[in-house]
C-alpha cells in the first residue's frame, strides 16, 4: 500500500482500481490491518457524508455495494483471499502482513 499516493502495488507493479471508493476501502481496512473492522464501521468511513446521518436504510443499500467492491478488490489484488478476508456477520479484515 501506499497510502501517501494513493496506489496498491501487488509484486511491486501497480494495480489500478476502479474508483477512489476502492481506495477508500482499503485505507480504512490498512489502518486497522490484522483487526476485524465491522460492516457498518467501514461502511460510515467510505459511504457516509458528512453532516447526514447514516441510518439503516443506508446500511443494508450500502452494504451490498461494498460487497461488490470488496469482490472486485480480491479478483485484482488477492484472488486467493490470503491477505483480504472476510468473518461472515461481522466485517472485514486485512492481513497485518499487508505493508
Amino acid at each position: 500500500m501506499d497510502a501517501a499516493n494513493r496506489r496498491v502495488l501487488v509484486d511491486g507493479q501497480p494495480v489500478p482500481l476502479r474508483d477512489g471508493r476502492e481506495m477508500d476501502i482499503l485505507l480504512a481496512l490498512y489502518a486497522r490491518r490484522g483487526d476485524v473492522v465491522g460492516y457498518r464501521e467501514l461502511l460510515e468511513a467510505v459511504y457516509a457524508e458528512p453532516g447526514v446521518p447514516y441510518d439503516d436504510a443506508m446500511y443494508y443499500s450500502d452494504k451490498e455495494a461494498l460487497q461488490r467492491a470488496i469482490a472486485r478488490l480480491c479478483e485484482r489484488i488477492d484472488p486467493q483471499r490470503a491477505y483480504l478476508t472476510n468473518k461472515h456477520g461481522v466485517g472485514y479484515c486485512l492481513s497485518a502482513a499487508v505493508a
